[in-house]
């Protein structure tokens, strides 16, 4: 033992070189290490990941083999060059990317490095953005490039057509633009799989796409793409999958698709193809799916279309088709899904559509088929849905409809399909819905519906007649509409309370006498219908208690007497028509409704009484209604300002209300409006013309009216009948205008220059001069004088000066016009002193002078009689004191907003303002004031806003109520406390 243990080492060691020699020829030595370059490179892409949520690259760090411990990282063992790199996200069937699952950063070029890479998957990481490197161009061995749901941009690198190994681009759901290279198709012939959708690409599709010859599979939908599809797609003989829809391709569909004989599916919906189906597609014998919906095609349905015998969704709906269904559709006995609808197929239903016993979905209506439904369609014993509305169908409806035994749901609506309801209908246990509206079928409804577990039933206007089967109350319906059928009920039968309905609609049925209080068992209810009825009486205090209610029409009854209080419980009630009944009373329950906002509100034809509210469109339950109708009742009153707050408002009628003043122009605020109409009352003064141009103004009716003035220019055309009956109105549509008889001259917001004509005069009834927002000069003529109904003058924002012949003075005319009630002068450089007597204004509740270089004492403005609402003097040159008493004139005791700012006053602030019960807004900054703020002023009740800034105020502000902001007192050294900062010690003396 000791001698072989001795010579071992001399004995093994030629044998074991000699293997290893062996083994290094045949079996090379496993290379585990990272290639330098290739972790440079990753980790150069890891840098530019700024976020990383589930550290999908944490295992990536310089310490360890990039081979080995690198999670999504795949090397080749011989060479230990990184042939694969998948980092995938999360993504969700129904919401696609999960933007919590994925990382935030952008695709670095030296990617471009990994020149052994065979796979890189970079899939749904959701916030991986910016440009896809060109250096991508240059993975010689790549073969699979997934980057699809990222963020990707920019435009798609033509370097990545030297990918000649490349079998699967995918680009797809990013935000790449531009259009596809030429030159990205023209060497990756071994390309099976192009998946570009969901991006913004725009142009077309090259024809150097027929290069693909490996293609298999083609996704291009959801993007921009326009143009034509490629004759040549008809040599990629290998396709069976192509996916164009949602795009803008034009044109038609190539005769060459004939030749994709391996074709599985085929999606080109949502674009806007144009020409014939080619008769080519009966070629596609592989065919499964063929969509070509929501386009613009026209000519027949190919009767080629019956070769297709493996095909399973036809899809060819929303179309401009023509021409019959080609009785070769029954050759499709694969088929599940048909949908032919909105098109305008004409001809009969053909009756080799019985034999399609696969199919689950028929779509035939919006067409134009004519004859009877076949009898063969009892054939169809798989399907689920079948809607052959809206047609011309005539014939009865056959019993072998029984057959359908998996049928969900049956609309034939809106045809003239004729005779009585099949009693086999009673078979259809898996039935939920019936829909057979607008036809005319005859006789009762058969007791065998007792036995579906309906959902829906409508049967509206048909001639059906009762009495009602009661054994209908077992089922679980819904919603029911059995309106305008001479059913003859005289009363809601007691069974429809015992069910659970959504919706019922009993309009026309001849119901008579009072509405049962059991109507409030409907607790759940949200679509009630009882309108054209004969229901009399007052409406049940109880209906209340119907919290779901939404949608309420009693139109065309006998109701009388007011709307109960329990009214304002219907909370999510916004569709409310009472029209044509004799409700009284007030509609201020209507409006003071709270919850839900109204939509629709119609309680014309009634004898509801008013004023309406002024506030009625300031009410929230009001803020987005689109349609008001209020005709024929006797309101009285005038139309509330603050209707034109509601943005929404598409109609507005209030024909025949008594309604009397103005039309007012705040109506023109309401920019969605339509129609209005406001014939038949006592409406004066002229039409605003901020309301004749609404921009989406159709109809406009002002005929029976006091109206006068002229019809502003306006672009509708609105025809002259709209205006009739108005003695005073003119111009266009209507006679011009005999000027002497013009009571509103609008001029205002133009670029008009020169003087104001001295024959402005002559207009003796006007009665509204806006001449504001031009560009005028010269002096205010003294004919002004000779307008003695004159109540408003705008001329501001002009350039007018003093009358000539008297120096720094305004004409006397001024205060002729003893209705005067608007007098605005602001921003007109006018440079007068002001002198006693003829400066007072005696009637303007309403005086407007800011922002000129008036001068002189201020105390004339306040020696009047008549009283002020509004009275801005800013900005001029007026000097003071004012006077001690001067909140004791009667020129400014129901003074609302007193604007003294910007003028040299000086003394203090008259302790008699806080006799200004009224005042709302007092604005005194920029004036030399001295002396302390009277707290009598500070602490009026309705006082909003107020601002003493910048002026030689001292002492400490009187504590207040109303949160008046720092900026308010600003500017006064002397003055302190809140809201300034605290007073010091020796104002506490």
């Amino acid at each position: 033992m000791e001698t072989l243990k001795k010579n071992y080492p001399t004995v093994v060691t030629p044998i074991f070189i000699i293997i290893l020699g062996l083994n290094s020829i045949f079996c090379p030595l496993l290379v585990e290490s990272c290639n330098p370059i290739d972790e440079e490179a990753l980790l150069q892409f890891k840098s530019g990941i700024q976020f990383d949520w589930f550290q999908r690259l944490g295992t990536w760090v310089s310490t360890t083999d990039c081979c080995t411990a690198w999670e999504g990282v795949i090397c080749d063992p011989d060479t230990g060059r990184v042939t694969r790199v998948s980092r995938v996200g999360f993504v969700d069937s129904d919401f696609g990317v999960d933007g919590d699952f994925g990382v935030i950063g952008t695709l670095s070029p030296f990617l471009g490095n990994l020149t052994y890479l065979q796979s890189l998957y970079l899939y749904a990481l959701a916030g991986l953005s910016g440009p896809i490197p060109p250096e991508l161009g240059k993975l010689s061995h790549l073969t699979h490039l997934s980057l699809t749901y990222n963020r990707l941009n920019g435009s798609i690198p033509e370097s990545l057509g030297n990918l000649h190994k490349l079998e699967s681009l995918n680009l797809g759901n990013n935000s790449l633009s531009g259009t596809i290279p030429c030159s990205l198709f023209q060497s990756l012939k071994s390309l099976s799989t192009l998946e570009l959708e969901g991006n913004q690409l725009t142009g077309s599709i090259p024809s150097s796409i027929s290069n693909l010859v490996s293609l298999n599979r083609l996704y291009l939908n959801k993007k921009f793409l326009s143009g034509r599809i490629p004759l040549s797609i008809g040599k990629l003989k290998n396709l069976t999958y192509i996916d164009v829809s949602n795009n803008y391709i034009t044109a038609s569909i190539p005769d060459s698709i004939g030749n994709l004989s391996k074709l599985q599916s085929l999606f080109l919906n949502h674009n806007n193809l144009t020409e014939p189906i080619p008769n080519s597609v009966g070629k596609l014998s592989q065919l499964q799916d063929l969509y070509l919906n929501h386009n613009e095609i026209t000519g027949i349905i190919p009767y080629s279309s019956g070769e297709l015998c493996h095909l399973k969704n036809l899809y060819l709906d929303h179309n401009n088709l023509t021409g019959p269904i080609p009785t070769s559709v029954g050759k499709l006995s694969q088929l599940q899904n048909l949908y032919l609808d909105h098109n305008k197929i004409t001809g009969i239903i053909p009756r080799s559509l019985g034999k399609l016993s696969q199919l689950q979905n028929l779509y035939l209506d919006h067409n134009r088929l004519t004859g009877s439904i076949p009898s063969s369609i009892g054939g169809l014993v798989s399907l689920q849905f079948m809607n052959f509305g809206h047609n011309n169908l005539m014939g009865v409806l056959p019993y072998s409809i029984g057959n359908l035994t998996r049928i969900q749901s049956i609309v034939l609506e809106n045809n003239m399909i004729t005779g009585k309801l099949p009693p086999t209908m009673g078979h259809l246990t898996a039935l939920s819905d019936v829909l057979f509206s607008n036809n005319q079928f005859i006789g009762q409804i058969p007791s065998s519906f007792a036995n579906l577990s309906l959902y829906t039933l409508q049967l509206s206007n048909n001639q059906l007649i009762g009495p009602l089967p009661p054994e209908l109350a077992n089922g679980s319906i819904y919603n029911l509409d059995l309106s305008y059928n001479p059913l003859g009920l005289e009363k809601i039968p007691s069974w429809i309370f015992k069910l659970k309905l959504n919706n019922l609609t009993l309009a026309g049925t001849g119901i008579k006498g009072n509405l049962p209080q059991s109507v409030s068992s409907f607790q759940y209810i949200s679509y009630l219908d009882l309108s054209s009825n004969q229901i009399t009486g007052m409406l049940p205090s109880l209906m209340g208690n119907m919290g779901y209610l939404s949608s309420l029409n009693l139109s065309n009854n006998r109701f009388y007497s007011t709307i109960p209080v329990e009214f304002i419980n219907l909370h999510q009630l916004t569709v409310l028509d009472l029209h044509s009944n004799n409700f009284s009373g007030s509609l201020g329950i209507v409006f003071n409704k709270e919850g839900w906002e109204y939509t629709s509100i119609d309680v014309s034809s009634n004898r509801f009484t008013g004023p309406l509210d002024e506030n009625l469109g300031t009410k929230p339950v009001m803020a987005r209604i689109s349609s008001l109708v209020l005709s024929k009742n006797p309101l009285g009153g005038t139309i509330p300002k603050s209707i034109g707050n509601l943005t929404q408002l598409q109609v507005l009628e209030m024909m025949n209300n008594r309604l009397s003043g103005r039309i007012p122009p705040e109506l023109g605020k309401a920019k969605e409006l339509m129609t209005l109409l406001l014939s038949r009352n006592s409406l004066t003064g002229s039409i605003p013309k901020e309301v004749l141009n609404l921009e989406k103004l159709q109809l406009f009716d002002v005929s029976r009216n006091q109206l006068s003035g002229s019809i502003p220019p306006h672009n509708s055309s609105i025809p002259a009948s709209a205006f009739l009956r108005n003695l005073g109105l003119c111009d266009a549509p209507l006679p011009p205008c005999k000027l002497s008889v013009l009571q509103d001259l609008h001029l205002d917001h133009n670029q008009i220059a020169g003087i104001i004509p001295k024959s402005v005069g002559l207009l003796s009834k006007l009665r509204n001069i806006y001449l504001d927002h031009n560009k005028l000069t010269g002096p205010i003529p003294s004919s002004i004088c000779d307008l003695i109904s004159l109540e408003v003058l705008n001329f501001s924002y002009n350039k007018l000066t003093a009358e000539a012949g008297i120096k720094g003075e305004l004409p006397q005319s001024i205060s002729t016009p003893i209705y005067l009630s608007h007098l605005d002068l602001s921003v007109t450089d006018f440079t007068p002193q002001f002198r006693r007597r003829s400066q007072i204004f005696l009637s303007s509740r309403t005086l407007d002078l800011h922002s000129n270089n008036f001068s002189g004492y201020l105390g004339e403005i306040f020696n009047r009689a008549d009283k002020y609402f509004y009275l801005d003097v800013s900005s001029n040159m007026f000097t003071g004191p004012l006077d001690e008493d001067i909140g004791n004139k009667p020129a400014i005791a129901r003074i609302l907003s007193l604007k003294l700012s910007k003028n040299p006053l000086e003394g203090t602030i008259p302790k008699s303002f806080g006799n200004l019960i009224s005042l709302e807004v007092l604005e005194m900054s920029s004036n030399r004031l001295s002396g302390s703020i009277p707290k009598e002023v500070l602490n009026l009740e309705f006082l909003q806003v107020f601002n003493v800034s910048n002026n030689q105020l001292s002492g400490r502000t009187p504590q207040h109520n109303t949160s008046f902001p720092a900026s308010a007192f600003s500017g006064n050294p002397g003055l302190c406390g809140a809201p300034l900062p605290p007073c010091k010690r020796r104002f506490y003396l």
